[in-house]
């Protein structure tokens, strides 16, 4: 009985570990930047960016993991939001 508790225990630490590194869904990168930069949310893609780098390249530069393309129709115009994982906005097009 006491093992099968501390399973139980240990894949629930496990699994607060993992959702602490979640990333965010496309619902929630729509909510936030629709909350950061108004407008009407017009569509959301997600993308994988590779997590391989190329030899000798610096990687702390390279951009990797989950990114959010939000596109926002504001005054007739439509502004593309780039979000990270978690949701905090990467530099913006105009």
């Amino acid at each position: 009985m006491a093992r099968w508790c501390w399973s139980i225990f240990f894949s629930f630490l496990c699994g607060l570990a993992a959702a602490e590194e979640t990333a965010i869904s496309r619902t929630q990168a729509a909510l936030i930047a629709q909350q950061k930069f108004g407008g009407r949310v017009i569509s959301v893609d997600e993308i994988e960016l590779p997590s391989e780098s190329a030899e000798g390249e610096d990687t702390s530069s390279a951009q990797t993991g989950t990114r959010f393309i939000v596109k926002v129709m504001q005054k007739g115009r439509v502004q593309v939001i780039n979000l990270d994982a978690q949701g905090a906005p990467l530099n913006s097009a105009p």
